[in-house]
């Protein structure tokens, strides 16, 4: 009976290492450095398809519905907050600042140039229950210029997965998603969005 009770306390003890492991913040991945061409696409589309959240939802589909929190702008920037749900058991916050460096640059100023600054964060929690939540970060900076025939993207991406996700492989994740975000952007403006 000893022999059962301790077998059993190993099982409870190596569980409860298992997650408290998993509630500990995972060091995030070294930033991705993007860089990728849009011929006969405007940067000022481009930019704008960016920052605009509603554009997100086809994006990044795991997206539902949301609601902007606030927002403020002026000639030059736009900043907002939104609040959305990312599954049945996931919720999410993101906040966006667009930049349009050229409209604030005197006249003879070099030609424009747009930057998007975006930053996600979401959690999931366990079924039942409002407790452990499992979150994951990312943050975004994006340049669009004038390029050879259209748009020209440098971005810089980082972030940090959830715990189950670190299993995976962070840095593996972030870059597949970051490829799957140019993939959808490219598919979105060969509908027309945007093209010159």
């Amino acid at each position: 009976m000893a022999r059962g009770a301790r077998a059993w306390a190993r099982v409870v003890a190596a569980l409860l290492l298992l997650l408290g492991a998993a509630l500990l913040p995972a060091p995030a991945p070294a930033p991705l450095t993007t860089r990728a061409s849009f011929p006969r696409t405007r940067p000022r589309a481009l930019a704008r398809l960016l920052a605009d959240f509603s554009a997100h939802a086809r994006l990044y589909p795991q997206l539902g519905e949301w609601t902007v929190e606030e927002e403020s702008g002026n000639y030059s920037a736009w900043r907002y907050s939104v609040a959305y749900r990312c599954g049945a058991r996931c919720a999410g916050r993101a906040a966006v600042l667009a930049l349009d460096e050229h409209a604030a640059a005197p006249r003879h100023a070099p030609p424009p140039r747009y930057r998007v600054l975006v930053a996600h964060r979401s959690c999931t929690h366990v079924p039942l229950l409002g407790w452990p939540l499992f979150c994951e970060w990312w943050e975004t900076e994006t340049v669009v210029e004038e390029g050879a025939g259209g748009a020209q993207l440098w971005e810089r991406a980082a972030g940090s997965c959830g715990a189950l996700q670190r299993m995976r492989g962070c840095a593996a994740r972030l870059r597949a998603q970051r490829d799957d975000h140019l993939r959808r952007l490219r598919a979105l403006l060969a509908e027309g969005r945007g093209a010159a």
